[in-house]
């Protein structure tokens, strides 16, 4: 996890006055401290609390890795076709691409696909390919593509890809710098190396905010950074898990509207019997006028500084009503704002060797002052877009 202990020292610039003592800016901080931070997300919290996966190795990874659509469609002619046709007319040609190979779930026979004509959804095939037997194709019978087909030193067709790159999310990185512009003040810090500590925490909770903010509300999208190289910036929760959104007047949100919203994401067979409901107080207040009856105290959760509520749906499943108060203010324009979150299928994700880190000394060797950085650079990890859903309160 990303705790303020994590962070490493890298010393460069000014080197021969401090050596000896550069041991004493190792802070030695408790790796929870962060949670007594007030002003601190609890969105991010529960980000940073459910990532024990691996770092990521590229900066770039897909929101959706194994949420790939199937390939799989069905013959869609009423008399069928015979064992010797090879223009198969299907419910939906997309989901194929040239040079795959195919299969009847009925009869085991193999095709392989030669052409596609997606406005009329046809695919030209081989029958009986790879030693298979040529049987009557039915109609609704399930076809499964199979994969690529690709001989020795062959070439590779330029078909489509079928993975969903528009769901691609773009690792951001932040930093912040704080600096000791006299040389006395930083000659004193050798005696008071607890000032810098403070900094550090002060610097790292500003960056969790950040992440925290464009996480949830960023949009991707790719500009030309100063270097010239391409820079993308990460999109957030609101732009993809929008399948189970629920967008309504105050006075609009019934307690059929709610539950019928909140049950949506519970019927995917990958859901949880328990999800979070994180949002600001102006959702948080018209859900309690509305299921005062239906929802009971659960708990002050000392790790997210806030107090829980569960609602209980007709099914029996169940929610946890958080209230995030620095995510979801009146101060963004939030409070009438909520996520309903499926833990299991959402986590942080850092950049390999760029969680948050101290790097000391960053000013030029001519300077008397001393700069330090903090920085890190991750992303939001989001599987199943339809087990989760927002809320928004006009």
């Amino acid at each position: 996890m990303a705790y303020v202990s994590n962070f490493l020292t890298d010393t460069a610039g000014i080197t021969a006055p401090e050596t000896s003592w550069n041991v004493f800016r190792n802070p030695d901080i408790d790796n929870r401290l962060y949670e007594l931070n007030i002003y601190s997300s609890v969105y991010y919290k529960i980000l940073e609390l459910l990532t024990e996966e691996e770092d990521a190795k590229q900066p770039r990874f897909d929101w959706a890795e194994d949420d790939i659509p199937a390939r799989v469609t069905a013959v869609n002619n009423v008399g069928g076709y015979a064992n010797n046709a090879t223009s198969i007319v299907v419910d939906d040609s997309t989901v194929f691409i040239v040079g795959h190979v195919i299969r009847s779930m009925t009869h085991n026979e193999l095709l392989l696909i030669t052409g596609i004509k997606d406005s009329t959804n046809t695919l030209t095939v081989t029958r009986g390919y790879a030693g298979s037997s040529a049987a009557k194709l039915d109609d609704n019978e399930v076809l499964m593509d199979m994969g690529m087909v690709l001989g020795e030193n062959g070439d590779a067709p330029n078909a489509r890809g079928k993975i969903p790159t528009e769901k691609y999310n773009y690792i951001e990185m932040k930093s912040r710098t704080f600096a000791i512009s006299e040389l006395q003040q930083t000659t004193d810090m050798r005696y008071d190396v607890g000032k810098i500590p403070r900094e550090t925490l002060e610097k790292a909770f500003s960056i969790r905010r950040d992440f925290a903010m464009a996480l949830l509300y960023g949009k991707r999208s790719k500009t030309t950074a100063a270097d010239g190289n391409t820079a993308y910036t990460t999109g957030g929760f609101y732009e993809f898990a929008t399948e189970n959104g629920l967008s309504t007047s105050a006075s609009g949100l019934t307690w059929t509207t709610l539950y019928g919203w909140a049950e949506e994401a519970f019927i995917p067979t990958e859901s949880s019997p328990r999800k979070i409901l994180l949002c600001g107080s102006g959702v948080a207040q018209a859900i309690t006028q509305i299921a005062y009856d239906k929802t009971r105290f659960a708990e002050y959760n000392d790790v997210l500084g806030q107090q829980v509520n569960i609602l209980r749906l007709p099914s029996g499943n169940e929610i946890e009503i958080i209230q995030d108060p620095y995510t979801f203010s009146s101060s963004f324009g939030t409070e009438k704002k909520g996520i309903l979150i499926d833990t299991k299928h959402i986590s942080l994700k850092w950049k390999e060797g760029w969680r948050l880190r101290w790097k000391q000394n960053i000013q030029n060797n001519y300077t008397h002052g001393r700069k330090d950085e903090i920085y890190g650079a991750c992303g939001l990890k989001l599987k199943h877009p339809e087990v989760h859903g927002t809320i928004t309160l006009t």
